[in-house]
């Protein structure tokens, strides 16, 4: 099942990549969690998106109600290691080595744009690009995106591994559409979420059990935060 492409699973936007496995445009929500378990990629403890590793929610779970909880957006795949594309752009690219993430999710922010000049990278060499190039394999990297850093922001990790396997990554939702993503709800509707959308302090750490710090959009991606989402 891994192998097979599935057409209504990637974005006629998105030019897709080669590899011998099915892939997808489609990426879980892992809320504005970023830390993780080092060396695995997985959550080393309970995030606040609708999906983490070895855990399940359900309805019930989702304490600001399904309407205003994200489940799904859109990711661009990217099938490439480090200084294995020329000029990649900021949407599939995920900038290496980028140590501050869990505490200054901007850090990531100043660090892409100082290699880029509009939406792409001008220095490539500690940029990969790896989500759905493994999509079986369930590391965010492949399959997941925070709501911190607004849609068709810049993504990060915090090491200098070259395939999916970062300790710490923040993640942000992208596609090739004009201003922004498409989001599935939990309740089953369908969104378009700008790239201008708030997204409070993103200075500062996840509260990881409590509100949001990331504005409209952090209120987004928590299931139980208790945030008021307001307009978008």
């Amino acid at each position: 099942m891994s192998n097979q492409t599935i057409a209504s699973l990637s974005c006629p936007t998105d030019p897709g990549i080669r590899v011998a496995r099915g892939v997808c445009s489609y990426a879980f929500s892992r809320g504005d969690y970023i830390g993780v378990d080092a060396g695995t990629g997985r959550d080393s403890q309970d995030g606040n998106g609708l999906f983490a590793s070895q855990r399940t929610y359900s309805f019930q779970d989702v304490l600001d109600g399904t309407s205003n909880t994200i489940a799904f957006s859109e990711r661009v795949q990217a099938s490439f290691g480090r200084n294995g594309k020329g000029s990649p752009r900021i949407q599939e690219g995920c900038l290496t080595e980028v140590g501050a993430i869990t505490t200054n999710p901007g850090a990531c922010l100043a660090a892409v744009a100082a290699i880029s000049s509009g939406n792409m990278y001008t220095t490539w060499n500690l940029v990969k690009g790896k989500f759905s190039s493994t999509y079986c394999d369930g590391q965010p990297e492949n399959v997941g995106f925070n709501t911190v850093l607004s849609p068709n922001s810049p993504s990060c990790g915090n090491d200098n591994n070259n395939n999916s396997d970062c300790a710490v990554s923040l993640l942000s939702a992208s596609s090739y559409h004009p201003g922004g993503v498409h989001c599935l709800m939990t309740d089953g509707s369908v969104l378009f979420v700008s790239e201008s959308i708030d997204t409070g302090n993103v200075g500062v750490a996840t509260a990881r059990s409590a509100a949001s710090p990331y504005g409209v959009w952090g209120a987004l991606g928590t299931r139980g935060g208790g945030e008021s989402v307001g307009k978008f």
